[in-house]
C-alpha cells in the first residue's frame, strides 16, 4: 500500500492535471489545485515548491501512464497491423475521455520537455519494431523504412486523437479514417483491401 506522501504526491498530481485540462496552463494555481485536491495550499506547497514543478510533474507523470498504456495495448493485439492500430484507438479514446491532448511543451523547461519526448520514442521505436515484423512477414509493403513509417504512423494516430478531442461525437468517423490512412502507409502494392478498419 502507498505510504501518505505517495497518495498525497498522486492527489496534487491528479488535481494538477484536472485544473489543466479545465482551465489550461496560464490557469493553474497553487489555490486551484489545492481546491482541486481538497488540500490546503500549504500542504501543496510541502510537495511541490510552485507551480512549475507542478505541472512538471503532472505532465511528465501523464506522458509515462500513456507510454505504459500505449505499449500495453501493443502487446494485446494480434497482427502487426493490430498492434500498430492499436495506438491509434488508444490516442483516439483517451483525447475523447479528455485525458489526452494537453500541449503543454511550450511552458515546459527543456529537461523536462526532452524527457517527455522520450516516453512519445519509446513509443515510436516499438511502432518501428512492428513495421519491421510486419514487412518481413509480408504483411507491409517490403520498401518502407520502419522508422520513417513509424514516425508517420505515430503522426496520423496523434493527429486524429487531437481531432478526435475537439470533436468527441466524430470519434468512430475520426478512427477510421486514421486506421484507414495507416493501413495506406504500410499496405503491400498487391493488397488494396481494407477490412482492418473493422
Amino acid at each position: 500500500m502507498p505510504d501518505h506522501k505517495s497518495r498525497q504526491t498522486a492527489r496534487i498530481v491528479e488535481a494538477s492535471l484536472h485544473v489543466i485540462h479545465r482551465d489550461g496552463l496560464s490557469g493553474v494555481s497553487i489555490s486551484k489545485v489545492a481546491a482541486e485536491a481538497g488540500v490546503t495550499r500549504q500542504t501543496v506547497y510541502n510537495y511541490f515548491p510552485d507551480v512549475e514543478s507542478i505541472v512538471a510533474h503532472a505532465v511528465e507523470h501523464h506522458a509515462v501512464a500513456m507510454e505504459r498504456q500505449l505499449l500495453e495495448s501493443m502487446n494485446r493485439a494480434a497482427g502487426p497491423f493490430g498492434r500498430v492500430s492499436a495506438v491509434a484507438d488508444d490516442l483516439i479514446g483517451s483525447a475523447t475521455h479528455g485525458h489526452t491532448d494537453l500541449d503543454l511543451e511550450c511552458g515546459l523547461s527543456a529537461e523536462v520537455r526532452l524527457r517527455i519526448a522520450a516516453h512519445a520514442e519509446t513509443v515510436r521505436s516499438a511502432l518501428a519494431r512492428e513495421v519491421a515484423e510486419g514487412i518481413e512477414d509480408g504483411a507491409f509493403d517490403r520498401g518502407l523504412d520502419p522508422h520513417a513509417a513509424a514516425d508517420l504512423l505515430f503522426g496520423i494516430a496523434d493527429a486524429a486523437a487531437r481531432a478526435a478531442a475537439k470533436h468527441p461525437n466524430e470519434r468512430s468517423f475520426l478512427r477510421r479514417a486514421a486506421l484507414d490512412a495507416m493501413w495506406a502507409a504500410v499496405r503491400p502494392a498487391e493488397s488494396p483491401d481494407r477490412a482492418h478498419t473493422s
